[in-house]
């Protein structure tokens, strides 16, 4: 996460990992930007999946209520893995 002096938005990018069942364990890539807004931060990403699907994530953490919300929008569904 970039964090530029006037600290009101900036670029963002990471992994992360999901558990799909006992066997499987997705890994993925983010990339996007960030905005805050008095306590609260949102993150706008697209994420890109080892098994090739992509989603679209937007997640908002309210620092001052301890909140967060993560919604997943499905973009592609890949159809096999690699």
């Amino acid at each position: 996460m970039t964090y530029p002096a006037e600290g009101g938005s900036g670029a963002v990018e990471g992994v992360g990992r999901g558990v799909v069942d006992a066997d499987t364990v997705i890994t993925g890539r983010l990339t996007g930007a960030w905005r805050r807004e008095g306590s609260t931060v949102t993150m706008y990403n697209t994420v890109n999946m080892n098994d090739r699907s992509q989603n679209f994530d937007v997640i908002t953490f309210d620092a001052r209520g301890d909140n967060l919300t993560h919604k997943v929008f499905i973009l592609t569904v890949s159809t096999g893995s690699l």
